[in-house]
């Protein structure tokens, strides 16, 4: 089960996003969130929770590019890091970065049931 509607969460200010509590809506429940609960988790660790091909399907629905360097990472369409965060066998998908000087920008991206 998934839900790929790009939603954007916020659009500010870097030292104002820290403090903020994102309230996503999912299953007929309300999932809160913080900055803080994913930005650790790059996209690339996602393997520690799902196989590759599982990977590679959400690389495709959501239109990600994987950009190889020394540490790999995944780009959202606008450029943007790929993060994380799982929550009630939940994945929840976020890019978040700076889109210009001093602009912060955070989508969430999709959502994964990760139950079978």
């Amino acid at each position: 089960m998934s839900n790929n509607k790009r939603e954007k969460l916020f659009d500010g200010f870097e030292s104002d996003i820290i403090h903020q509590t994102f309230e996503i809506a999912y299953a007929n429940k309300k999932i809160k969130f913080k900055v803080t609960d994913f930005i650790d988790n790059s996209l690339k660790d996602l393997l520690n929770y799902i196989n590759e091909s599982e990977l590679n399907q959400i690389l495709s629905d959501l239109n990600l590019s994987k950009v190889d360097s020394f540490i790999p990472k995944y780009k959202s369409v606008d450029n943007l890091d790929m993060y994380f965060c799982v929550k009630e066998d939940v994945l929840f998908l976020f890019s978040y970065g700076e889109m210009q000087p001093m602009r912060y920008v955070m989508f969430l991206e999709g959502i994964y049931n990760l139950k079978i």
